[in-house]
């Protein structure tokens, strides 16, 4: 673990709010845990400011890393939580606890950027451009880290960025139907299949999968893992009505922890894990922008030669 890793422990520090965990059921699409609660922001989330903080800190660790092809150290920082904000984190301070905190981040520009820059340097460090929608030759190779794939595609249709939702599932279906020999994708024995099956808008994809529930039947399947994760006699977080409890307290599936990214690191290819050497330039694609004072407008970008403007 990083050591500058550590000055993230105050944010546990007594009088946080309590960490939110759920559990998966098989693939079904989980709805934004938001409509359980009937809320539209989260009372405890850190503020925009800080969040654009966090998010820079790492930024320019992404793309120092990547420029210099650096792709393991990059999968093995912990960083998902600020990075790519979900509804059920295990930092609840970081979490969009309704469509207002959504909105807010989403439309703050600059870290909007970011936040795309963002998925591009972590796509590519897998070997993904998520713009083209297909594999670069000089880029990395996939970790196993299932979990944060998982975590950045639920971000993505949280905050309804179709088209980099859209590419990280077909990331995802070329994935399993290659890396993972048809295999579900997983955290431990809870399975995240539930990223294959998510559609845009939000709320008709909840509607299908409220009846599809209602009606008994589960969206997707898991060939190699049934049963792994269902809730044991009398002891379901779903009630009567679909809705589930926000305050169910079993394994945390997206917990971030250094024995999950070690064994999923072994899985890789000892080549991806290494750095290259320096002279390599890698290429990626990126999405016209408007251009500002606190932005870089190029394409594609070329990470060697990319410079860092203030502020950002």
């Amino acid at each position: 673990r990083d050591s500058d890793d550590d000055d993230d422990d105050d944010d546990d520090e007594e009088g946080s709010p309590p960490r939110t965990r759920r559990r998966l059921q098989s693939a079904a699409v989980r709805p934004p845990l938001w409509l359980a609660r009937k809320a539209t922001r989260n009372p405890w989330r850190a503020s925009l400011a800080h969040m654009k903080d966090k998010q820079l800190m790492d930024l320019n660790r992404f793309r120092q890393l990547v420029s210099k092809r650096d792709f393991g150290t990059l999968q093995h920082r912990h960083f998902d939580w600020w990075m790519f904000p979900i509804d059920d984190g295990s930092r609840e301070q970081y979490n969009v606890g309704g469509e207002a905190d959504v909105q807010e981040l989403r439309g703050d520009a600059v870290w909007h950027q970011r936040y795309l820059e963002s998925i591009r340097l972590v796509c590519a460090s897998w070997g993904w451009d998520v713009v083209r929608e297909r594999r670069m030759a000089n880029g990395g190779q996939y970790t196993f880290n299932d979990v944060r794939l998982a975590k950045m595609i639920r971000c993505t249709w949280l905050f309804e960025e179709r088209q980099y939702m859209q590419s990280l599932q077909r990331f995802a279906h070329e994935l399993q139907a290659n890396e993972k020999q048809g295999r579900s994708f997983k955290y431990g024995c809870i399975v995240l299949d539930e990223i294959l099956y998510m559609t845009l808008p939000r709320a008709r994809g909840v509607e299908v999968e409220r009846r599809a529930r209602d009606q008994g039947r589960v969206v997707g399947s898991d060939s190699d893992g049934a049963g792994c994760n269902a809730a044991p006699p009398g002891d379901s977080d779903v009630d009567s009505a679909g809705a589930r409890d926000p305050d169910s307290h079993d394994r945390d599936w997206e917990a971030e922890c250094e024995d999950e990214a070690t064994s999923s690191a072994n899985l890789t290819k000892s080549s991806s894990m290494t750095a290259c050497s320096s002279h390599a330039t890698l290429t990626i694609s990126s999405q016209d922008q408007t251009s500002s004072s606190d932005s870089i407008t190029c394409s594609p970008i070329e990470l060697n030669a990319l410079s860092m403007p203030s502020g950002m």
